[in-house]
């Protein structure tokens, strides 16, 4: 994400206890819910398709990628980073001296850092510190949603000029989950983060001074001691750690050092964490996290539904009521099949509302790649319009590998096959040796035989038919198509979507 810097302007908070934190105070007033509707939006303009080229026309399509429609989910979420930022800054006033003076037991190694933040975390009501957990299907826009809203609404640094206070505040730090799950990488990650949000503000240099020098590094217990120095030094609001998911496929002990890390900084530091991951990572890590209070308040965007039900005056579901479109689906359907570049545009239709339902089972992913690439292949054809039987054909090619899920999901039986929209996301990212790498992990780990593991296998050789692979990421693919292979031999009684692929 782009890094934003702001002058600090300060307001009166509503709250009596907020007033006087300038690191509260300098944070941009809540916005109601239809104006963040209005600055989330983004819809790609569309130029005149009769003056365009195909491969003019074909690259606009692909614009649609661009194209976001805020949904219920987004308002709930961007309440909920408000809520845990404010919260963090709330027993961190810099203006306090019981925080000032904690400030510098914490960068001083002589002091006990356990009983420096017990000190401070007496003086609160307040005995952990708020945390959020965003989870969901790949699929699902976490990512998207959390850019466009860190980016639209929050400044990522504030300076604060005053004489009172002068420092520089960084609202929130973003990074990502290491693709191995280390402790030592993700440290790192970090502190290059801070690097790379102060350019332009200040010259530091934090992953330079843990870089190996004479072939030894800085221990992990120097980059943590910095990570909080830091973390206290410049006011942070917010830590997110994004493809949390990544963790799944660490070793046994990168992932204890892992919780242990996560553990050790929310007992002391006092700032939020905001992590970003499939529902899978947040379950494993809900069942061995030492304190689950800390894992947080969760927010899990499920698939959209079509239809919203529907509620009689009394407030009870009236069963002879007709059925009433979801909000949050028109949105989204509405918006696709406004964004269109073929010459013989469609409208919108009943029966196409239901084809594109049924073929995305309500992930914005699958909806807004089908209906581009149905764009794309209508361009290049010359038919120059949409079908319903070109969405189902554009389907049956480009989704080889998440169809097994989506098959799945229609039959509410996605538990094996939800590591596939992963998968498949990071194909599509271009991310080939991440994606093997859950791959071969999903091969080995998940339980499945037959026909599942049939469709699996020439889902692999899509794969290498289709993605530009080095020489090792062949043999990678192999080693796994030799073990799907393997499984596909065996009859595993009872698993309902080996016995029934079809789309219908």
């Amino acid at each position: 994400m782009k890094v934003s810097v702001a002058n600090a302007q300060y307001r009166t908070p509503e709250l009596s206890h907020h007033r006087g934190n300038p690191l509260i105070c300098a944070l941009p007033d809540k916005i109601p819910p239809r104006r963040l509707r209005e600055l989330l939006t983004r819809t790609p303009k569309l130029s005149d398709s009769n003056n365009l080229s195909k491969s003019d026309r074909v690259h606009q399509v692909r614009q649609m990628r661009n194209l976001v429609v805020p949904t219920t989910y987004f308002l709930e979420f961007y309440n909920a980073v408000y809520s845990i930022i404010v919260g963090g800054y709330e027993r961190r006033n810099p203006l306090e001296p019981s925080v000032v003076s904690w400030s510098y037991d914490v960068a001083d190694p002589e002091v006990d850092i356990e009983a420096a933040s017990s000190n401070l975390r007496d003086q609160s009501s307040a005995t952990t510190t708020e945390h959020l957990f965003l989870t969901g299907y790949s699929g699902m826009g976490k990512t998207l949603m959390k850019n466009i809203i860190l980016s639209s609404v929050f400044p990522t640094v504030i300076l604060h000029k005053s004489q009172t206070f002068a420092d520089i505040q960084i609202v929130y730090l973003n990074v990502e989950m290491p693709h191995d799950g280390s402790r030592a990488t993700l440290l790192r990650n970090m502190l290059k983060a801070f690097d790379d949000t102060l350019q332009g503000t200040e010259d530091t240099n934090y992953l330079e001074q843990v870089q190996p020098k004479k072939g030894r590094g800085a221990t992990i217990g120097v980059m943590e001691s910095m990570l909080r120095t830091l973390c206290i030094r410049y006011h942070v609001g917010v830590i997110i750690i994004d493809e949390f998911q990544n963790l799944d496929v660490a070793s046994k002990r990168f992932y204890n050092e892992m919780l242990q890390l996560f553990d050790s900084m929310s007992n002391t530091i006092f700032v939020p964490f905001l992590k970003l991951g499939t529902s899978d990572s947040l379950l494993n890590f809900q069942g061995k996290f030492r304190h689950s209070r800390r894992v947080g308040h969760t927010i899990e965007i499920l698939p959209y539904t079509q239809l919203a039900s529907h509620k009689s005056s009394g407030g009870s579901s009236s069963a002879d009521a007709p059925p009433q479109r979801s909000v949050d689906w028109e949105k989204l359907v509405n918006a696709v099949i406004e964004y269109q570049v073929v010459k013989k545009r469609i409208p919108y239709s009943t029966k196409l509302d239901q084809e594109l339902y049924h073929l995305s089972c309500g992930l914005p992913y699958v909806l807004f790649t089908l209906w581009q690439e149905a764009q794309v292949e209508a361009i290049v054809s010359g038919k120059e319009t949409i079908t319903l039987a070109l969405l189902k054909q554009v389907y049956a090619t480009r989704f080889k590998l998440l169809r097994i899920c989506l098959i799945a999901l229609r039959k509410n039986n996605t538990q094996r096959f939800r590591d596939l929209f992963t998968i498949n996301q990071l194909l599509d990212k271009g991310d080939n040796s991440s994606a093997l790498q859950r791959l071969e992990h999903f091969a080995n780990s998940e339980e499945f035989s037959g026909v599942a593991a049939t469709k699996l296998v020439e889902a692999v050789d899509d794969i290498k038919s289709t993605h530009e692979l080095d020489p090792q990421q062949k043999r990678k693919l192999r080693g796994i198509r030799q073990k799907l292979e393997q499984k596909a031999r065996l009859t595993l009684a009872g698993q309902t979507v080996e016995h029934n692929v079809s789309d219908g």
